[in-house]
């Protein structure tokens, strides 16, 4: 009842309006810092003026900000008001966070504010918000009220995200109830849309496609309007191209999600359901080249993992044809090494080893030979015979040049290679070169997860080596 909704939501607006009215005030009983709050707030309220910087910019730049005696005060009074006014764009977020240095001085916030409200605070000054805030359009100025329409937005998404979408579309028509309008609504309708019919698939009839059905065109309707009007959203172009997927238009899908990685190359999303159409037509190789930059943003997506393996079972008739058939030198020690490398990552290290052992790299190949030899060797458990080839791996990473093309991605792998060379000289029984390569995969991790993952092993190493004091300390570390 999406009218009785509207009364419902008018007479809570109003009871909230009355108790959020202050007591009578005495003419000039407002400190400056409340005054000033109450400028905040009428921008804050207007979901277009809140995503403007120049008033933010003019606002922030009032004496109380800005005067030694009040900007503490000014601070603390903005805080207070953001805990229950969270919603604003990254670049305004950014604004307050210049003019208050709220991630310089959190550690002095903390004595006044709740951690779950400042790491959501740095969150969103770090990173870009999901919705476009400038995508808002206002029905009703009346009736407005962005953060509730927000609230309920992102918990009908999350319901949706959770495959719970038959209640959800009566939710989404009631957002109009709370006088603003957002294009993701129409977003998360399509993919309400979308579920649905792909569950109902089965049950079509023989003679009816998708298309035609009542929920088929409906999306049809929302994919034109969505693109007709916001072509360049990411999101909206990503969800576009499942529907359409689902309808049956697969090239006009991969032609959506393409167009994404043209302005946004490492799009997870984009990458992966790209992946879902090159698998389908069998471009396996290229399907694989995408499946392996996801896996070294996500390493545990079994998605992923599970398309790799069956690309790779495709891959593997390919160049064992290949291996049998004449051919330069060159193309042969490439065919080897691209089918060992398949083998390596389904899990079959030893079917790869026959196919390298005895291969003599040029100087040009040797840095992927030793790379893909020793970790196949380490997986097949011939540490003796891992461990020259690692340490020659990570000799090559080393001694690349920072001028060179290979430099980064190179360096990127240094961590790697002596993470592994560490489990490997552990395995070997050499404690003392174990201990060392544990050091320096710490020493040059360039994230927090790999810093975690090297102080575990080294804690591991530890324990076994009885050290329980020291393997102690480490897990200190690692839980702080």
């Amino acid at each position: 009842n999406p009218e009785g909704f509207k009364r419902l939501r008018e007479a809570y607006e109003t009871a909230v309006s009355w108790a959020r009215q202050p007591e009578p005030l005495e003419e000039g009983e407002k400190t400056d810092i409340e005054k000033w709050i109450d400028q905040v707030n009428e921008i804050y309220l207007d979901i277009h003026d809140r995503c403007n910087p120049k008033l933010w910019i003019d606002v922030l730049e009032d004496p109380v900000c800005t005067d030694l005696d009040t900007s503490l005060q000014a601070r603390e009074g903005m805080m207070a008001y953001l805990m229950d006014h969270i919603y604003l764009p990254n670049v305004i977020w950014k604004l307050l966070d210049e003019c208050f240095q709220i991630v310089e001085e959190r550690e002095l916030l903390e004595q006044q504010f709740p951690t779950d409200f400042l790491n959501y605070v740095m969150y969103y000054i770090r990173n870009t918000e999901f919705i476009n805030y400038y995508l808002f359009e206002i029905l009703d100025r009346d009736s407005m009220d962005a953060d509730a329409y927000i609230r309920n937005f992102l918990g009908i998404k999350r319901l949706i995200d959770q495959g719970q979408v038959r209640e959800c579309k009566e939710k989404l028509e009631q957002l109009e109830a709370f006088g603003i309008y957002h294009p993701y609504e129409d977003v998360e309708m399509l993919r309400v849309l979308y579920t649905l019919m792909e569950q109902a698939k089965e049950e079509l009839p023989e003679t009816m496609t998708l298309e035609e059905t009542a929920g088929g065109k409906e999306a049809v309707r929302l994919i034109e309007a969505l693109l007709e009007k916001y072509e360049e959203d990411c999101y909206i172009k990503l969800h576009c191209g499942v529907a359409k997927w689902t309808l049956g238009q697969k090239e006009e899908a991969n032609q959506l999600w393409e167009q994404i990685l043209i302005h946004q190359p490492s799009h997870y999303m984009a990458k992966f359901y790209t992946i879902r159409y090159l698998m389908e037509k069998e471009e396996y190789k290229q399907a694989k080249e995408r499946m392996l930059e996801l896996l070294d943003m996500d390493a545990n997506d079994e998605q992923v993992i599970e398309y790799l393996h069956t690309a790779n079972d495709a891959l593997i008739k390919e160049y064992e044809t290949k291996l049998n058939e004449e051919g330069e030198e060159s193309e042969r020690f490439e065919n080897a090494m691209e089918l060992a490398r398949c083998f390596y990552q389904n899990d079959k290290p030893e079917d790869a080893v026959p196919l390298l052992d005895g291969l003599v790299p040029d100087e040009k190949q040797e840095y992927d030979y030793v790379n893909l030899f020793g970790r196949i060797l380490y997986r097949a458990d011939e540490y003796e015979k891992a461990c020259p080839n690692l340490k020659r791996w990570l000799e090559l990473i080393r001694q690349t040049p920072e001028e060179d093309e290979e430099y980064e991605n190179r360096k990127n792998r240094e961590f790697r290679a002596c993470h592994i060379l560490s489990g490997c000289c552990h395995e070997m029984g050499d404690r003392k070169q174990a201990m060392k390569y544990v050091e320096e995969a710490i020493r040059v991790a360039l994230n927090q997860e790999d810093t975690v993952s090297a102080m575990q092993y080294k804690a591991y190493m530890l324990f076994t080596y009885e050290e329980y004091e020291n393997c102690v300390d480490v897990c200190d570390q690692v839980i702080r």
